[in-house]
């Protein structure tokens, strides 16, 4: 009997969840009272009392994971590329190529960091694990002080993460992150490279997705594209 009651409650919270998740929290807070007497029946039809107390526990539960940070990292052409002059690096114009990050839910997602996780170099037609890319590193969020690796991202409000740049008359793909020695490679030749960046906040949400970025040595064809996987 307990292992009934354990599926028909999970069942209904599966569904609650989905119904959440697409609910503005007035909607929530209207629905809650329907909620309790769908459980209160579905307990009453197999003849064991669930208490307001259990009841409202999951109520909160659900609407915690209904609502909670949902991270979706994405690449928008029109967002991407920016040329802009360069100040840490005496002036001199530079593209900066970014990826985008949502938050899908109803809270803001906490300390969002972002992380450049895989380098794979493509080596006569193949791609490899960059040997010398041994570690991942964090990247800096656009727009912000050079030490800002962690940031809140509010509800739909899309922001960018920094991800690589080249400077005019120095070809040298950079990625942007923090550039204090550590054994780890992170400026590149010209070529082609597949890339995962991940992105995780302090409150659990996380994302992942791969890219690839192309370079042929002139600062104005830094490429960046989103790939399946």
């Amino acid at each position: 009997m307990l292992a009934l009651l354990s599926a028909v409650v999970n069942t209904r919270i599966s569904a609650l969840t989905t119904r959440l998740a697409m609910m503005s929290l007035n909607q929530f807070l209207h629905d809650s009272g329907r909620l309790i007497i769908s459980f209160s029946h579905t307990t009453a039809m197999i003849h064991i009392p669930l208490s307001w107390t259990a009841i409202k526990d999951i109520v909160a539960w659900a609407k915690n994971r209904a609502l909670k940070p949902r991270l979706e990292l994405y690449f928008d052409p029109n967002k991407t590329y920016q040329v802009a002059s360069d100040l840490a690096f005496d002036g001199v114009r530079g593209m900066f190529a970014h990826v985008m990050i949502v938050n899908h839910g109803h809270k803001v997602a906490s300390k969002c960091r972002g992380l450049l996780s895989e380098i794979q170099a493509e080596t006569g037609g193949a791609f490899e694990a960059a040997p010398l890319f041994n570690n991942p590193v964090e990247l800096h969020w656009a727009h912000e002080p050079l030490d800002c690796f962690a940031k809140d991202i509010p509800p739909h409000e899309p922001t960018r993460l920094d991800v690589c740049y080249a400077h005019e008359g120095y070809p040298t793909l950079r990625f942007f992150c923090d550039k204090r020695p550590r054994g780890v490679q992170s400026d590149f030749p010209p070529g082609r490279y597949k890339i995962r960046i991940r992105v995780r906040s302090e409150d659990g949400a996380i994302c992942s997705r791969r890219f690839l970025v192309a370079f042929d040595g002139n600062f104005q064809s830094v490429y960046l594209e989103q790939l399946e996987g």
